[in-house]
């Protein structure tokens, strides 16, 4: 075996040292685990307001040392299979929008992927169905309607009904295709039997067509389910951990910033040309879902210190549905610790302390 010299050494050395600097200085790169044109407008609004720049994610030469990757890092249906080659592929250090059976998932696989923030906690859903099925276990046999097998809102449902004693995989009709924002008239047409929705927007429409709350999911969730995370590896925290802690702040900022009412007009003229600019078709043709100000306060559940809640009960829902195996390491897979840094970072700032103190307002008027 060769051996090297002392000046050898310290050549390669000085190259390994050079490689990490090199990639170190590459910019921070990040961007949407899925396609759908919300989860990329809050990181398109976060850029334009000049967050990102603002938190430290520039270099000695005032230039910005980030890279927005948008429009869909993996396939939806084949996000928990692909997500960390996709995001090796493309060199993404930071998915955002990625549901945590993923990270769970791949991490019980031996991969390196953890949980960083929370994304989107939703809450005040509600199962909806004809007031003569007044049990999950009347759904056996009925047509649930739901956007795509594997879904948050298909697993939830599953989970549940796997609790109350029916087959989620052979005993209910699993109707595709019908998003949060359609599903209101399917129900009252009776093209399907059950849905979730946000109860509260449309009771005088449910009562009046027969439909009633055959299941109400904010007391099993008082502080939201983490529908959606944001994502990084225990690697990039090690390296990089400043810039992480900059993109944090950045981020927790435009959470502020998507439910303050005074940038309803940006905000939908945001999606409305994020729409034309997909190369999704059925993204361009879907209607803006920013339609009041109204809507904004109550469906952008955005947690505004940053953290995914109930991550915990989450998973247990996971091993017991059987799409995670129980050997994952929760202690490297939920690493939110500078997700707190940064919230804490935040607070003693003066001049974005205004911004925390419209959505804490709105917290404490809608509940979330």
């Amino acid at each position: 075996m060769k051996t090297m010299s002392a000046s050898e050494e310290g050549q390669a050395s000085g190259r390994s040292k050079a490689s990490r600097n090199t990639r170190r200085s590459r910019p921070l790169r990040f961007g949407p685990a899925c396609y759908h044109v919300l989860h990329l407008t809050v990181l398109t609004a976060a850029h334009e307001m000049n967050f990102f720049y603002d938190e430290g994610l520039h270099d000695e030469n005032e230039r910005e040392s980030y890279e927005i990757v948008p429009h869909g890092l993996a396939p939806f249906s084949f996000e928990k299979l692909s997500l960390v080659q996709a995001m090796k592929d493309k060199e993404v250090h930071i998915a955002t929008d990625v549901q945590p059976r993923t990270a769970l998932y791949l991490s019980s696989q031996g991969e390196d992927l953890c949980v960083i923030a929370g994304w989107r906690n939703n809450r005040g859903r509600s199962l909806v169905a004809r007031r003569e099925l007044g049990t999950l276990q009347d759904l056996r046999g009925r047509r649930i309607g739901i956007s795509d097998m594997g879904d948050n809102h298909h697993l939830l449902l599953c989970y549940w009904l796997d609790q109350a004693g029916v087959n989620p995989r052979s005993e209910v009709q699993w109707v595709t295709g019908i998003g949060p924002e359609m599903r209101l008239r399917p129900l009252l047409e009776g093209k399907i039997d059950a849905g979730l929705v946000t109860y509260r927007d449309h009771i005088a429409e449910l009562q009046e067509a027969g439909l009633a709350i055959l299941k109400d999911f904010s007391s099993a969730y008082p502080d939201g389910r983490p529908d959606r995370v944001i994502v990084s590896s225990n690697r990039v925290i090690d390296e990089r951990r400043e810039e992480v802690k900059a993109f944090l702040r950045a981020i927790l900022r435009v959470y502020w910033f998507v439910r303050d009412v005074q940038n309803f007009r940006y905000l939908q003229n945001l999606e409305g040309r994020l729409r034309r600019q997909s190369p999704n078709p059925y993204e361009q043709i879907r209607p803006v879902h920013v339609s009041s100000p109204g809507w904004m306060e109550r469906h952008q559940a955005y947690p505004i210190d940053g953290l995914a809640t109930g991550l915990e009960q989450y998973a247990n829902e996971m091993f017991a549905l059987g799409e995670v195996e129980r050997k994952v390491d929760l202690g490297k897979v939920l690493r939110q610790e500078l997700a707190q840094e940064a919230f804490r970072e935040l607070l003693e700032r003066p001049e974005v302390r205004p911004d925390l103190e419209r959505a804490r307002e709105v917290v404490k008027r809608i509940g979330y």
